[in-house]
């Protein structure tokens, strides 16, 4: 066989230019979009966010929702997320989490400053993770926090003030409580 019939390329010296668009770590897309959220919610009418570029997974999924059920509308469609004000319906709010840790121990605290009754779902394994953190903390404030293998449900409203947290915590419980 020659060299051509066996699909044999040649390389040239070049120079090698071009683009590359890498998406943020999974875990800074939660972040830049609960931003993107608290900018809307704090300043409404006020304009919108956009974030790029961003991949939908089913964790950032969950996230997207979670922000619309604060009120906020939040659309991710073809790398470009568009977050801006919208309103929250009243009342109890179930929210599913899938299997994201991240979305559910960001939105706790979030939530918790609604003063509303918030069921929290998920999938997988979800409910198998620690969450003694927010149970310690909402213990401290008198506020409710059931947890159960199919959820979490809390109620009441988070106060302002210091926390004191275990060292070897999870930097999600952090986040939540100073997004909140």
């Amino acid at each position: 066989m020659s060299a051509p019939e066996l699909g044999c390329v040649t390389l040239e010296p070049g120079r090698l230019e071009g683009r590359v668009s890498a998406p943020p770590a999974k875990s800074a897309a939660h972040r830049a979009i609960l931003c993107a959220a608290l900018a809307a919610l704090t300043s409404p009418g006020e304009g919108e966010s956009i974030l790029s570029p961003l991949d939908l997974s089913d964790d950032i999924r969950a996230t997207l929702g979670a922000v619309r059920a604060l009120g906020v509308r939040a659309a991710l469609e073809n790398g470009v997320c568009t977050v801006s004000a919208g309103e929250r319906e009243p009342g109890t709010v179930s929210l599913d989490c899938g299997e994201s840790g991240s979305t559910l121990r960001f939105m706790i605290p979030l939530f918790s400053l609604t003063a509303q009754k918030v069921r929290f779902t998920g999938a997988g394994r979800l409910f198998d993770r620690p969450q003694a953190v927010y149970q310690m903390l909402f213990d401290r404030q008198g506020l409710r926090f059931e947890q159960t293998p199919e959820g979490i449900t809390v109620f009441g409203r988070l106060r302002p003030g210091g926390f004191t947290l275990p060292g070897d915590v999870s930097s999600q419980f952090i986040s939540g409580l100073l997004f909140a």
